[in-house]
């Protein structure tokens, strides 16, 4: 599977049937510090929920840390619903890539 286009970390929902429930992700960004490029392998997308509602199909896959050369930390947290999939990124000091990309985990 190739990479995606680079999608924004901005509010996002992603609907694509080519990534099925259970699916693992590789996730690539740059750190918005120093600008190394951070990858995260075999992150899971987890399976929607019981439910008809966003609210009540959410999911949340387990948390990654990756950490840059400059020492900044991030957790990535795959989240899945009926409105689709997306990528949650968390810093200790509110840092945030603008954008990111990813394949499918085929290994």
């Amino acid at each position: 599977m190739t990479w995606s286009n680079d999608i924004s970390t901005e509010f996002h929902f992603i609907k694509s049937p080519l990534i099925p429930e259970g699916a693992n992700i590789d996730v690539e960004f740059a750190c918005p510090k120093c600008g190394q490029q951070l990858k995260v392998e075999s992150l899971q997308v987890p399976r929607i929920g019981a439910g008809d509602t966003e609210s009540k199909s959410s999911r949340s896959g387990q948390t990654e840390t990756v950490e840059s050369l400059c020492g900044e930390s991030y957790d990535l947290t795959a989240n899945n619903s009926v409105a689709g999939w997306m990528l949650e990124f968390e810093n200790n000091n509110g840092l945030k890539p603008k954008t990111f990309r990813f394949k499918i985990n085929t290994s």
